[in-house]
């Protein structure tokens, strides 16, 4: 794992160590008081903790897991508590405090398949929900302080899901986003299982990521990533393309910052400026 200054592309300081095997997630958090943490998972089936700053591992590994630990994210609860989702292989989805190491509640259970991703997001009313998708072609929502599942879960991917993300309206509504090998695109309102507008279609191959950020004047946009070897960009709410970005080589992830996407492609890193 390495970490970067993505405003100049140097890096910052040297490589973190110690994941025994494959990398397959990373995520960032911020615990009260501004200090951020970096969550690194994989095949080695435990989530590792570490101050991005110093370099130094922060506590113990998180045990648990059965198998290869596809995904990670941190949220933040009503009251600034910093809460770490973890899912993989298992089928299962695991809550942590990783302040302290300590698992929250039981294991989050009713996936069929393998679990690719998890996210979390916040709705209007201040409510922490957590969303998680995989190879058995749904979407599940959680709340994930008490480990009930919210609705039904969604469905109408005709292949894995790779990638979901959740973002906020003008309106304040939160929606979500997911994606997968049927090369589509789909919106949803989370809490009410309700899906948003027409599928979004143009990839002519497997979607491996998206990603919500805002563009100039604060509009919400939607970016996917596509192994055809482009990013494409997207009005959500009123279900259109806005452009198409193409690349060298397939795209397997994207995050923004701020109104700058990062991409993550088969030959490296790219920072751009949509």
């Amino acid at each position: 794992m390495q970490v970067w200054n993505p405003l100049t592309g140097d890096l910052s300081g040297s490589s973190l160590g110690h994941q025994t095997n494959h990398v397959r997630s990373l995520a960032f958090g911020t615990k009260k008081g501004g200090e951020i943490l970096l969550a690194s998972a994989g095949t080695d089936q435990v989530i590792r903790l570490w101050n991005p700053l110093t370099f130094e591992a922060v506590g113990d590994p998180l045990a648990g897991h059965e198998g290869c630990v596809f995904s990670a994210a941190f949220g933040t609860t009503k009251d600034d508590q910093l809460i770490l989702a973890s899912a993989g292989t298992d089928k299962t989805v695991r809550i942590w405090d990783p302040l302290t190491g300590n698992s929250i509640g039981t294991p989050l259970t009713g996936h069929t398949g393998q679990i690719r991703t998890v996210t979390f997001g916040t709705a209007a009313n201040g409510q922490l929900i957590l969303a998680s998708a995989g190879t058995d072609k749904t979407i599940r929502i959680w709340d994930p302080l008490t480990g009930n599942s919210i609705g039904t879960p969604l469905t109408g991917h005709t292949g894995p899901i790779r990638a979901i993300a959740l973002g906020t309206a003008a309106n304040g509504q939160l929606i979500l986003a997911s994606a997968g090998t049927d090369k589509t695109i789909r919106i949803w309102d989370p809490l009410t299982g309700n899906s948003i507008g027409k599928t979004l279609t143009g990839h002519t191959g497997e979607v491996d990521s998206v990603a919500f950020g805002s563009s100039e004047g604060g509009r919400l946009t939607l970016a996917s990533g596509s192994w055809d070897k482009t990013v494409r960009f997207w009005c959500p709410s009123e279900s259109t393309a806005l452009k198409t970005i193409r690349r060298r080589t397939p795209v397997v992830g994207l995050t923004y910052i701020g109104s700058t996407l990062a991409v993550a492609e088969k030959n490296g890193i790219a920072i751009i400026e949509p």
